[in-house]
């Protein structure tokens, strides 16, 4: 496998999605089991709104691009940056489930 350098950014802007996807399934587990604490809510809360956050980002920065009449921005196309985030986010739930 090929790992070309203009794809780094990209990557390393789908890592939130996939880490807060890995972290649902444990967290349902321990609601599941009855053990979830004020820490544990805490914590998903701010995970969940950095998340949505970093998502917003990149959709007001998509925005923008196109209405500057972009058609990449970092070397990928303007969609990509769309429906990538979701899918990598529902990887990491997928992943997170075979992990338990």
């Amino acid at each position: 496998m090929h790992a070309d350098p203009q794809h780094i950014p990209f990557l390393l802007a789908l890592l939130p999605f996939i880490a807060v996807g890995i972290s649902i399934p444990p967290s349902i587990q321990d609601w599941m089991r009855g053990q979830p604490t004020g820490e544990t809510l805490k914590g998903m809360a701010v995970i969940f709104g950095l998340g949505a956050a970093w998502y917003w980002v990149i959709f007001q920065s998509v925005r923008s691009k196109r209405k500057q009449g972009a058609l990449t921005a970092m070397g990928r196309s303007l969609d990509a940056w769309l429906w990538a985030p979701p899918a990598t986010f529902l990887v990491g739930v997928g992943c997170g489930f075979a992990l338990l």
